[in-house]
């Protein structure tokens, strides 16, 4: 979860639009549905990131929740502000901005799914790195994957052992 899911659709964008990298990562991951030998350990996942400059953040995916309640959320804190992010594979995508003019929501159902766009994007550049070619569907430096990469390891980790993990 924390690197098929967590990385594309919740830490690249929010690293891209605050242009800040996480410091530290305290997560929680439980399987309660899918609970064979095979399936993957952090079937619902929540994680709390500290960003450069003491903003935090915090995401919640899962492949478990109730009919009609998201599985997927964003919030992003700071002073001035907060965003909250609920994107979908099917239903309509919302971005809500607090400010200190009060909230405002942008739907934006009617345009393609990000999260399907970026998706096939991750999984583009993964069939091109495999066939040794180069890609252009990823949008990210080396750098930039690096350190995805590493938080989503960040966040297994601190799932697994019950603590902070700093990167």
């Amino acid at each position: 979860m924390p690197l098929t899911h967590m990385t594309y659709c919740f830490l690249n964008p929010v690293r891209w639009m605050l242009g800040r990298r996480p410091l530290k990562v305290s997560a929680f991951a439980n399987r309660v549905k899918e609970t064979g030998p095979e399936t993957i350990r952090e079937e619902t996942c929540i994680a709390n990131l500290l960003l450069e400059g003491d903003v935090l953040y915090s995401a919640l995916a899962g492949f478990v929740c109730p009919e009609r309640l998201p599985a997927w959320k964003v919030t992003l804190m700071g002073t001035e502000g907060a965003l909250e992010i609920l994107p979908s594979e099917s239903a309509a995508e919302t971005i809500t901005f607090y400010g200190p003019a009060g909230a405002e929501t942008s739907n934006f159902g009617t345009h393609e799914s990000a999260f399907r766009a970026q998706a096939e994007a991750f999984l583009d550049a993964v069939d091109a790195a495999k066939a040794g070619q180069a890609s252009d569907a990823c949008q990210n430096s080396p750098e930039e994957t690096l350190c995805d990469v590493r938080t989503s390891e960040a966040i297994v980790a601190s799932a697994r052992v019950g603590r902070t993990v700093t990167l």
